[in-house]
């Protein structure tokens, strides 16, 4: 309950944790100027300065801006997706076998089969041929 608190602590004040959070980049990408040594660097582009800290940035924007393209390519879908098959199918009397068409009184028999038969004992594999 202490996690749901702060989130609606924060929602309610979202404007200043906004402005919190672009304060702690800008402080970051300053840091990076002052305190990083670019004498080592390797390429052109990390003399340039606060370069990591933009790069760090633009990736995190890219990998953002991609997964809601991705996302919506297919893997998000309507919050009735599975609500309407079942009934579409009902409809037309297409609909396969499901656990509710077995007529045991509310009870399915387990695994190995009906209840009170002796199968024998379990293969290896735990499944019975």
């Amino acid at each position: 309950m202490k996690l749901v608190k702060l989130i609606q602590f924060l929602r309610e004040r979202l404007k200043t944790v906004t402005l919190v959070c672009i304060a702690v980049l800008v402080l970051l990408a300053v840091a990076d100027i002052f305190l990083v040594n670019n004498d080592e660097a390797h390429t052109a582009a990390e003399r340039f300065p606060a370069f990591w800290s933009i790069f760090g940035f633009g990736g995190c924007v890219l990998i953002i801006i991609f997964s809601k393209w991705f996302g919506h390519l297919g893997i998000m879908t309507r919050e009735d997706y599975y609500e309407d098959e079942p009934a579409a199918a009902a409809a037309d009397g297409s609909a396969a076998f499901t656990r509710q068409d077995v007529e045991s009184h509310g009870m399915l028999p387990p695994k190995g089969g009906a209840p009170g038969e002796n199968h024998g004992p379990t293969p290896k594999g735990g499944h019975h041929e």
